[in-house]
């Protein structure tokens, strides 16, 4: 589904035809709103803003579900870390969930990632995470679709 979303954009950006795509994103869409392969915030946002772009219809349990990784008492998401069982902060997942809960017309937990994101941030600038360089394009981009910031 990722993967597909990905093409939608891609195509959507470059005005052509994304109808031999748009199916694959929802296909094996579990009843609630897992998709197969990995599952993260990242690929659902992914999702999110491909069905968007392409007109198709966001399914309610989809945006639920990239909700259930809200999970940072501030309103950012996170992930299970597969080492330590504990929770991580997810700032690329943050940063499009922040994006897709926008689109999806879900703007109090877009605005609550926001506010998170806003307060992870370093003071030299950046987002850490393992590539803060792409890290804070996410979040520059994310903060730039919610407008003129103070």
């Amino acid at each position: 589904p990722g993967a597909a979303a990905k093409v939608v954009i891609g195509l959507d950006a470059a005005c052509m035809d994304t109808s031999a795509y748009d199916q694959m994103m929802l296909k094996d869409m579990k009843d609630d709103g897992s998709l197969p392969g990995f599952a993260s915030a990242f690929n659902h946002s992914l999702v999110i803003i491909a069905l968007e772009r392409s007109g198709q219809e966001i399914p309610p349990v989809l945006v639920e579900k990239l909700k259930s990784w809200q999970t940072a008492e501030d309103g950012g998401f996170e992930y299970d870390d597969f080492i330590s069982g504990g929770k991580v902060y997810d700032v690329d997942g943050g940063a499009m969930g922040a994006m897709a809960l926008q689109v999806a017309g879900e703007d109090e937990a877009a605005e609550r990632a926001l506010d998170s994101l806003r307060a992870h941030q370093e003071a030299p600038g950046y987002w850490p995470n393992y590539s803060p360089v792409n890290s804070t394009g996410l979040v520059v981009h994310a903060l730039e679709i919610d407008g003129p910031t103070s």
